[in-house]
């Protein structure tokens, strides 16, 4: 989870519209926000194995090892996976994304934006928070404080239009992982 640059949360799943919620956490800055159609693309495909990393700490030991062969199994047979599976690096290459990307996301909007207050302000909620837990936010007790984080820092919704539900029959409401996604083409519209 250190390096992961967002958490997100799925919030819902219908057909093929995903709302998902987004905190920021190691990405260009306490307050940034990535809402294109390529970060919600590599969101997407990397939700269940950044899942298992939510659940290994989270649930008691002897529940989480039927979560995590669970989550690795439903991904293996994800549409969204095996559809990217021989596309190379595709998750970092913007000409990729410009030729490809709308075949998987129609859409993506930012609906909502939380503690948008600023850096100055964010960086003292976050000294705060880690003060509260004892001076470091230690993975293995994210369940403590992420909740917190949550509350007091920077997050914001996105509504994810898939180009067919397919694309998002993986996900369910509730999953949460952590990523390290981020605009990997910056489109000046749908159809650039």
């Amino acid at each position: 989870m250190s390096s992961d640059c967002f958490d997100v949360r799925v919030k819902s799943v219908d057909g093929a519209e995903v709302i998902l919620d987004v905190l920021t956490g190691t990405a260009g800055g306490l307050d940034d926000l990535c809402a294109s159609r390529s970060f919600a693309l590599v969101a997407l495909h990397g939700a269940l194995q950044g899942a298992v990393d939510t659940v290994r700490y989270t649930l008691p030991e002897d529940k989480s090892a039927a979560e995590i062969q669970r989550l690795y199994a439903k991904h293996d047979e994800a549409a969204l996976v095996k559809a990217l599976a021989d596309e190379g690096d595709w998750y970092v290459e913007p000409e990729w994304m410009k030729k490809n990307v709308g075949r998987f996301i129609a859409s993506c909007a930012l609906v909502e934006r939380r503690n948008n207050v600023g850096e100055d302000e964010l960086s003292r909620r976050a000294v705060a928070i880690e003060a509260e837990f004892g001076g470091a936010l230690y993975t293995n007790q994210a369940h403590l404080w992420q909740p917190r984080r949550w509350a007091l820092c920077h997050n914001y919704t996105l509504r994810v239009i898939v180009a067919d539900p397919k694309w998002a029959a993986h996900l369910e409401p509730g999953l949460e992982w952590g990523t390290t996604a981020y605009d990997v083409w910056f489109e000046r519209s749908a159809d650039a």
